[in-house]
């Protein structure tokens, strides 16, 4: 029934991501007028909460929407901000399709492939930053983002953390990420108060500065991520 709900026909069609199945609920309720003690005719909370994909879904998101101005059903303002918050959430976790992506969102999304090691040894990536990421799923989910992002709108970087100083004394190791997922990544730098910057998708294989290196709380650390060395390294565990 909540996937009948995102379906053309259904009250949350808004809420439709590119390249995942999805199930919800809108939500629509009047605000009680403080003057006559009777539900108000023009105050509304509107809401929209989903999971996706729907057989295995790992995350689910819950938006509300106080007295929201102009359109005040939730599958109009709610269910649209759900899409882009799951979509790049999603991504963001390395969640894979599990419906068909169209031809456009299939071009936009070779375009902006994760990093994979070169043959001299580098990376070949087309963005440096997590805000280049943002923009890339914009391009993917949101057709007029490609325009946004050549006309200006968007830059490379605007998303990325500010780095903040502290004294030297307060400085942390850099630990060794090698091997680690995206995720086990983003939630050291978290508990040590570090700011990463990542790339690509799959298992760290290369960061900068070098494991030992101090760093002060809200420092940037770059860690590459390829889906290649988590493959060979599955493979290696598997004994095959």
């Amino acid at each position: 029934m909540m996937e009948g709900v995102i379906l053309q026909g259904g009250t949350g069609k808004a809420a439709q991501l590119a390249g995942y199945s999805v199930a919800g609920k809108t939500g629509t309720a009047q605000k009680i007028d403080p003057t006559t003690g009777r539900y108000s005719a023009t105050q509304y909370i509107a809401s929209f909460v989903g999971f996706a994909p729907v057989n295995n879904p790992p995350v689910t998101v819950l938006v509300v929407l106080d007295s929201p101005v102009g359109l005040h059903m939730g599958g109009d303002t709610a269910a649209p901000m759900f899409k882009r918050i799951m979509e790049q959430v999603l991504a963001y976790i390395g969640v894979p399709h599990d419906q068909p992506l169209s031809p456009q969102q299939e071009q936009f999304a070779r375009q902006i492939a994760p990093a994979e090691p070169s043959e001299e040894g580098g990376f070949d990536t087309p963005g440096d930053s997590i805000a280049d990421t943002q923009l890339a799923m914009r391009a993917v989910t949101e057709p007029d983002s490609p325009k946004l992002v050549q006309a200006g709108e968007l830059q490379p970087g605007a998303g990325a953390l500010q780095t903040a100083s502290f004294a030297e004394g307060a400085s942390v190791p850099a630990p060794n990420f090698t091997g680690r997922s995206v995720r086990e990544v983003a939630e050291a730098c978290m508990q040590l108060g570090l700011n990463p910057m990542l790339i690509g998708t799959g298992i760290a294989l290369e960061q900068s500065p070098e494991p030992g290196t101090l760093i002060p709380p809200g420092g940037r650390v770059t860690i590459r991520f390829s889906r290649t060395t988590a493959v060979a390294l599955i493979t290696h565990q598997g004994g095959k």
